[in-house]
This record gives structure tokens, C-alpha cells and sequence, in this order.
């Protein structure tokens, strides 16, 4: 069987699904030494390539420089924006940039945002975006080391204002720090905590969205498994509890994973699995469904792995 995608080789980086239960997929497009390019893919909702969606289903955004993509954010009017890296390109002449792309609904760029569709600009903060929201106003957040704010046409603003959040992206495996928005705003950030040669945890803190560390969140670290422990994943359930997991890794043992659950303050829901925490092999994402089941998305012995869980 050929490939379905021929002449370039795609690494997902983040998805969402529209109203009409279409899929976008973002990814980074490999083709030659050149390096990468920003891709999305739509599906209709039964798997195929939508062909009403830029050429048979496919759009593809070549910039000056080698780009990598990690978040996609579907705004309630249809438009997508993908965020992600400009790595330096000496054979293009593109230096370091952290990248937002907005396109229309039917994948044309939209001309009004950044130049002709593409905002690059400099940012410590930031490298390849952790998540992206959408204000009320029209601006955006974009969370890297710390967060920072855009106006509705891709200009950096010199600080940040706090907003009403109308559309956050999807969360997806994002090591060894992965970020969420709350619906409020805040967010959250799961990292590596007490690192050592043979032993990590896990702490999850929560910030305002202006950045902010929230000290009334508990931020008790905790370990899914033994030895070192890596976040890849923080998810929120509709109840407000954060569901948080990934790897862990002990000496001259497998890669495992797991999983734990904190109430809506940081602490252990000890009521959850055991004492709070589900032992699995190597995840890495989960997603909640509307019935409140948990599915657990990892890999064994190199095969794909899905699980599911009762949400009690």
C-alpha cells in the first residue's frame, strides 16, 4: 500500500474536532534537507480526506525557515490557528522565531493576521507554544516558560490583561512540562520535581493568568510509579478535577506509566485508583469522554495501546 500522504513524512502535533465532528490534525512535514513545514489535514467525520479542504484535504504552509508545530487552536468562527518553532535555517537565512499561523475556514490563510497569514516574532517566553486561548476581545494567550498576550492581528503586546477565555486547544503529550488553560484563565503546569539520578516526582502548580504563582493551590509533588517520573500530559475533567501522568522509569526496568487525580485545590483524590494514582504501561495522553470515562492512550513493546477507565 502506498502512502497516503506521498513526497513528505508527518509528525502529529495536536488536533481538534469541529462542530460538524470534522478532524483537523496538525503536523510538522519533513520533505528534504530544507527541513519542516507546517501541515493540517482534515477528516470528515468518518475518516476520510475532506477535499473541499485546501488541495484533497491537505494544506500546507511553507515559510523561511525550518518549522515545527506544537498546538492548534480552533476559534468558535471557524478559523484555525497553529502555533510552533522556527528553527534557525542557515540554507534559508530564518533565524529563531516562535510562529503563529491563522488560516480561514476552508484552509486559505488568512492575509488580515501577521504578514500575509504568518506572525513571527521574538519572544523569550516562548518557543513552540504549550497551549494557546482565545479572548473575548479577540487577543490571544500563548503559554510557554510564562505566558504572554497578542492582539486579534498578531501583534505582541508588553503585558497581559485578564480576559474572558472563549476557545483553549486540545491538550496533547507535551514533555516534560505540558500546560493547560482553565476555563478562568489560569493555568496549569505539570513539571519534574526533585530531580535526581535514580528518582523524580511530579508537581503540578497553578498560576493566574497574568503569570502569577496561585499559592491556595496545593502543590504537593507525587509519584505515578517508582523512579524517575515525566508528566506528558494534563488533562481537566468537567467537575474541575486535573488528571496527570506520563513515564516512569526505575533502574534496569521498563518504561511504565501512570496516571493521578487532583481535586480542583492540588491535592490527591485518594478516593481515585489507588490512593489517587493508576499504575499502566508508558502513556501518553488521555482524554476524557462525555460519559466521564477515561481513555488512556500509551504504547508496549511497540504497539499502540488504548485503555479505558471509570471516571469514579
Amino acid at each position: 500500500m502506498g502512502k497516503l500522504f506521498p513526497g513528505f513524512n508527518l509528525a502529529a502535533a495536536d488536533f481538534a474536532v469541529q462542530p460538524n465532528g470534522d478532524i483537523l490534525v496538525a503536523a510538522t512535514a519533513t520533505i528534504d534537507i530544507t527541513g519542516g513545514q507546517f501541515v493540517l489535514v482534515r477528516y470528515t467525520a468518518n475518516g476520510k480526506l475532506d477535499t473541499t479542504f485546501g488541495t484533497g484535504g491537505i494544506v500546507t504552509t511553507v515559510s523561511p525557515g525550518d518549522d515545527d508545530e506544537s498546538v492548534l487552536l480552533l476559534q468558535p468562527n471557524g478559523q484555525i490557528v497553529v502555533g510552533g518553532f522556527r528553527n534557525p535555517s542557515s540554507n534559508k537565512g530564518a533565524g529563531a522565531a516562535t510562529l503563529l499561523v491563522r488560516y480561514n475556514s476552508d484552509g486559505s490563510l488568512d492575509t488580515t493576521f501577521g504578514t500575509a497569514g504568518i506572525d513571527a516574532f521574538q519572544s523569550p517566553a516562548l518557543a513552540g507554544p504549550a497551549a494557546l486561548a482565545l479572548l473575548s476581545n479577540g487577543n490571544y494567550l500563548a503559554l510557554g516558560t510564562t505566558v504572554v498576550e497578542l492582539n486579534s492581528t498578531g501583534a505582541l503586546l508588553t503585558s497581559v490583561v485578564p480576559g474572558t477565555l472563549v476557545a483553549t486547544n486540545v491538550p496533547t503529550s507535551n514533555c516534560c512540562s505540558p500546560t493547560i488553560f482553565q476555563p478562568n484563565g489560569d493555568f496549569l503546569a505539570a513539571q519534574i520535581f526533585g530531580t535526581t539520578r535514580r528518582h523524580s516526582d511530579v508537581q503540578v502548580k497553578r498560576f493566574s493568568e497574568t503569570g502569577v504563582v496561585d499559592t491556595t493551590f496545593t502543590s504537593t509533588p507525587f509519584a505515578t510509579g517508582p523512579g524517575e517520573n515525566e508528566p506528558q500530559f494534563i488533562v481537566l475533567q468537567p467537575n474541575g478535577q486535573i488528571l496527570v501522568g506520563g513515564l516512569t522509569n526505575a533502574m534496569q526496568t521498563p518504561v511504565e506509566g501512570g496516571f493521578a487525580r487532583l481535586n480542583a485545590n492540588g491535592t490527591v483524590d485518594t478516593t481515585f485508583g489507588t490512593s489517587g494514582v493508576v499504575s499502566t504501561g508508558a502513556l501518553a495522553s488521555l482524554m476524557v469522554q462525555a460519559d466521564g470515562k477515561i481513555v488512556a492512550i500509551g504504547s508496549n513493546a511497540g504497539d499502540l495501546v488504548l485503555s479505558r477507565y471509570l471516571g469514579n
